[in-house]
C-alpha cells in the first residue's frame, strides 16, 4: 500500500472517528434536554400535586385517627372572622380545593408521555382513581361531586391568579377572594359536603367511606412517586376500615385496584401493580407481583424502620415493635396507632 494511499486511509478513519463523535454528542445533548424538559416539566406541574396530596393526607390523619374533627355541618362563613387566623374547617376544604386545583393544572398542562414516565404514573393515581371515590357512587355517600365538578373547582382555583399558574394560587389569595366571588364560595361549600363525614365509631357512614378511600390514593400517590413511607400506618388503618365493610357486603365487592383485593388474605395485594418510574412495561407483564414488592420495599426504608408484609405493617421504633394487622379489627388498629402515636 502506497504512503498517499495510507494517507487517505488515516484522513478517512480520523474523519469517520469525527464524525461519529459529533453524532453522539448531539444526540446526548438532545437527550440531555429532554432531561431537563422533563424535570422542569415535572418541578412545574408534578410537585404542586403531590405536595397538594401530602398536606391534605396531613390533615386528614389529623382528624381520622388523632380525632381533631372538623365541625362541617354548617356552610362556611365568606368572609373569615380573622383572616390570619382561618378555621382549621376553611383551611381543610382549601387542601382538597388546591388538590382538585393542582391535578386539573396537571391535566391542562401535560400531553401525552411515556407509559413508563413518571407523569403517567402521576396522571394514573390522580385523575384515574382519586377522583373516582368523590364521585360518591360506590359506597352512596351523601353527597356526590361528579368528575365534571371536581374539574369545575379546580378551574376556578386555578383562576384566582391572573397568570393562570398554580404556583401563584395559594390560601392567602383564596381567602381574599371567597367573599366577592359567589363561584368560589359555593366550590368550597361543596368541597365542605364532601368533607362532613362521620367519624368511624360504630356503624361506617358512605361518606367516610368514599374519603377513606379516596386517601388511600392520595397515600400511594405521595409515596410511591417522592418516594416515602410516613403514612403507612395510616394506609393499613384505612385499608382495615375498608376491608372490613367489603367482607360484611353482600352486594358488589368494593376494591382499590385489582377485584377482591380488599377480600384477600395479603395486604400487599392492595397495592397497585403499575411500573414505577424506572421499571420498564414488559417486567411488569412478566412478574407483577415482583415489581409491585421492589417498589414497596423501597418506600419502607424512608424514614422510621418499616416492614410491608402479607400481614400489615411492621414498625421498630425504639426498640418497640409494633405489628399493625389490616385483618384486625378497625378499633384495634387504632389501638396500634395509639401506642406509636400517642
Amino acid at each position: 500500500m502506497g504512503t498517499g494511499t495510507q494517507v487517505v486511509l488515516s484522513a478517512f478513519v480520523a474523519a469517520l472517528v469525527a464524525g461519529l463523535f459529533l453524532l453522539g454528542g448531539y444526540y446526548y445533548n438532545r437527550r440531555l434536554e429532554r432531561l431537563r424538559a422533563a424535570e422542569r416539566s415535572w418541578q412545574q406541574v408534578g410537585m404542586p400535586v403531590i405536595n397538594a396530596a401530602d398536606d391534605l393526607v396531613a390533615r386528614l390523619f389529623d382528624v381520622i385517627v388523632r380525632r381533631r374533627g372538623l365541625r362541617l355541618d354548617e356552610a362556611i362563613e365568606p368572609t373569615p372572622a380573622e383572616i390570619f387566623d382561618p378555621s382549621k374547617e376553611l383551611s381543610t376544604v382549601w387542601r382538597l380545593m388546591f388538590f382538585l386545583a393542582s391535578t386539573t393544572y396537571l391535566e391542562q398542562h401535560v400531553a401525552d408521555e411515556s407509559p413508563d414516565s413518571k407523569i403517567a404514573n402521576l396522571r394514573f393515581y390522580a385523575n384515574n382513581k382519586a377522583r373516582i371515590p368523590l364521585k360518591g357512587n360506590l359506597f352512596g355517600a351523601s353527597y356526590r361531586l361528579q368528575t365534571e365538578g371536581q374539574q369545575l373547582i379546580g378551574s376556578k382555583v386555578v383562576s384566582l391568579a391572573n397568570t393562570r399558574e398554580i404556583r401563584d394560587v395559594d390560601f392567602f389569595l383564596f381567602v381574599q377572594s371567597l367573599s366577592s366571588d359567589e363561584e368560589l364560595w359555593k366550590s368550597a361549600d361543596a368541597v365542605r359536603k364532601i368533607l362532613n363525614f362521620e367519624m368511624p365509631e360504630s356503624e361506617l357512614g358512605g361518606q367516610f367511606l368514599c374519603v377513606a378511600q379516596f386517601t388511600i390514593y392520595l397515600i400511594d400517590l405521595v409515596q410511591d412517586l417522592r418516594p416515602s413511607s410516613k403514612w403507612e400506618e395510616f394506609r393499613v388503618y384505612l385499608a382495615s376500615i375498608l376491608r372490613n365493610h367489603t367482607q360484611k357486603e353482600s352486594g358488589r365487592a368494593g376494591f382499590l385496584y385489582r377485584r377482591n383485593d380488599l377480600k384477600g388474605d395479603d395486604y400487599r395485594d392492595t397495592f397497585n401493580v403499575i411500573p414505577a418510574f424506572d421499571a420498564r412495561r414488559f417486567r411488569v407483564r412478566r412478574s407483577p407481583a415482583a415489581c409491585r414488592n421492589r417498589r414497596l420495599n423501597k418506600r419502607a426504608k424512608t424514614g422510621f424502620p418499616r416492614q410491608l408484609t402479607a400481614e400489615g405493617v411492621i414498625r421498630e421504633m425504639g426498640g418497640k415493635r409494633v405489628v399493625i394487622k389490616w385483618s384486625d379489627s378497625p378499633g384495634d388498629v387504632r389501638n396500634n396507632l395509639d401506642s406509636i402515636f400517642g
